[in-house]
């Protein structure tokens, strides 16, 4: 296996330098993302029409089975704990 460091190929540094610069720019994008969202995340689950735990627990299960819903691509209601479920 040839390593990019020690290869003479332009084609492939380049590729490599590309490659994490990328990677690099996709982490910096997923933090501010993630920052938004624990900024925001109370008036995101208001929007929604949830109402909002009482607790950090509580709102750790929501936001929980929320990702199922998403993760799983699923169109229906959420299964969501029962204290969330507010007009859905």
């Amino acid at each position: 296996m040839v390593l990019a460091s020690t290869s003479s190929d332009p084609g492939l540094r380049c590729s490599v330098a590309a490659y994490r610069g990328a990677v690099r720019a996709a982490l910096g994008y997923g933090e501010l993302v993630r920052a938004a969202f624990d900024v925001h995340r109370r008036d995101l689950l208001k929007e929604m029409g949830l109402i909002l735990p009482e607790s950090l627990d509580a709102e750790r299960a929501l936001w929980a089975a929320l990702a199922q819903q998403l993760y799983r691509g699923l169109t229906g209601r959420p299964r969501l704990p029962a204290h969330a479920a507010h007009g859905l």
